[in-house]
This record gives C-alpha cells, sequence and structure tokens, in this order.
C-alpha cells in the first residue's frame, strides 16, 4: 500500500474526513489535471500524516522518541532537503520535484505550516493557555493559515498575494475545526485553543475545561459560532470578485458548506 492509498484509508476511516479522499481524487481528473493535480493530494498526504503523528493519532518514524525535535528537523529539511532521514523527508522531496515541473517552489509554505505544527507539538499535553493573539496570530494566521492559503493558490493559477482575501473564510473553518475537536484537542491532547484571557475572566476551571458540556465552554462555543458565521458572511461578500470560478468551487464544495452547516447546528 502507498503513503496515498495508507493515509487515504485512514481518513475514510474517520467521520470527519470522510468527504475528503473523495474530493482530491476528483480534483486531479477533473480541475488539477497533470502534476498541480498530483502534487496537491501528495502534499496534503504529506501534511496530514505529519500533523496525525504531532497529534499522536500515528506512529512516528522508527527510533522517533521526540516529536517536537522532530518536526524542527522537517522544518529545516524543508529549507535544505538533502540526506532524508524518513520516508516522510523522502515524500516531501517527491512533492517539491513534482512542484518543479509546473514551476513552482513551497519551500516557504512548507516552513509556515510546519511552525504552526511545532507550536501543537510543544503544547501537546500541557492544557497551557496562551492569549488570544498568540493562538490566533501568531501561530495560527501567521503561519498556518497564510502557507495553506498561498501554497493553494499557487496550485490553482491564483495570484498568492491574494492570501489575505481568503482570511475570513480561513477564520470561520478554524473555528470550525476547534469546535468539531473541542473534546480530543483538550481532554486527550491538552490543546486549550480557548483564549487565556477568556478562561481566566469567565473563571473556567481545569475540570469545566475538560467537560465539553460544562456551561462555561458551552456559552463560549456557541459565541465562537456566532462569529464564525459572520466570518461565512463576510467572506462571500468580497469573495467572488477575488478569484476564478474554479478556485470558487473547490473552495466551497470542500470549506464552506460543510463549515456553515456545522456552526448553525452548534447555534441550535
Amino acid at each position: 500500500m502507498t503513503l496515498r492509498e495508507e493515509v487515504f484509508a485512514e481518513m475514510d476511516a474517520r467521520k470527519k474526513y470522510k468527504r475528503m479522499p473523495l474530493a482530491f481524487k476528483i480534483l486531479e481528473h477533473t480541475l488539477l489535471l497533470g502534476p498541480r493535480g498530483r502534487f496537491f493530494t501528495d502534499y496534503y498526504i504529506l501534511m496530514r500524516r505529519i500533523d496525525d503523528i504531532v497529534d499522536r493519532e500515528h506512529d512516528p518514524p522508527e527510533g522517533i522518541e521526540d516529536i517536537t525535535s522532530w518536526v524542527e528537523r522537517k522544518i529545516e529539511f524543508a529549507r535544505n532537503p538533502e540526506n532524508p532521514e524518513d520516508y516522510l523527508d523522502e515524500w516531501m522531496i517527491h512533492c517539491f520535484q513534482t512542484a518543479k515541473k509546473f514551476k513552482q517552489d513551497f519551500t516557504v509554505e512548507t516552513v509556515e505550516i510546519l511552525g504552526g505544527m511545532l507550536f501543537d507539538a510543544m503544547r501537546y499535553g500541557t492544557m497551557q493557555l496562551f492569549s488570544a493573539k498568540t493562538l490566533d496570530f501568531d501561530y495560527y494566521t501567521k503561519l498556518d493559515i497564510k502557507g495553506t492559503i498561498t501554497g493553494s493558490l499557487k496550485v490553482f493559477r491564483e495570484n498568492p498575494t491574494n492570501w489575505r482575501s481568503l482570511l475570513a473564510l480561513s477564520q470561520a473553518v478554524r473555528i470550525y475545526y476547534n469546535l468539531r475537536d473541542y473534546e480530543k484537542d483538550v481532554v486527550r491532547d491538552g490543546y486549550v485553543n480557548i483564549p487565556k484571557e477568556i478562561v481566566e475572566g469567565n473563571q473556567i476551571t481545569e475540570v469545566e475545561l475538560k467537560d465539553v458540556n460544562s456551561e462555561k465552554v458551552r456559552d463560549w462555543m456557541r459565541e465562537e459560532a456566532r462569529k464564525g458565521l459572520i466570518y461565512l458572511d463576510e467572506h462571500e461578500k468580497e469573495f467572488k470578485q477575488s478569484f476564478k470560478p474554479t478556485t470558487r468551487l473547490v473552495l466551497n464544495v470542500m470549506y464552506e458548506h460543510s463549515t456553515r452547516e456545522f456552526l448553525e447546528q452548534m447555534i441550535q
């Protein structure tokens, strides 16, 4: 079984990812033919597997015990892809070589996305609180959002400097993921994505944080869902004028529809 087949099988087994493998296969055989489609899928496979290792949903390569140091080495390897340490370094080289076929380089985007994963690797299991600025800007917007959006825009022949035009959608999707995965993130992994100001201001105890049904946590979730829907409305107002029809279709199918559906259910 290839890495692509293995990761897709794992995604099929998880309810939250059930649409993604089919979406990538459709893209690769319709809207993104050739090396762009292969790169888009294979690069997602790379980042999905690394992220799963960071979240302890998949075993790391043999001999790896310190996940934080391992992610730091992945960042350095992205800058200088020589002497691969494991099969994921080899897969990264494969992705970069595919990108060269359509004359693009994704080094900066890779370093940025892995930087967001490094933040999670460092805080795994700690229940440490961070400010809204640290959570929302220093790591998510500045690294994960920017890297993911600019990379995707390059693949879809869009101008990567327009990445800020997708900030509202990205914030909505981030809220969706935080709420959907809340119990796993806090109870199992020790990630607290509620800003320190809100936890302390509302005197939310650690026991309450670990109870997805506690009144204070549910109040925060409903407020976040409302914010997410406002972000989606902002996105719809500006989005149609900024990007090609193909890009709009892909984002609607892969992100907008499921995000809105979830957030509306959360409020209800």
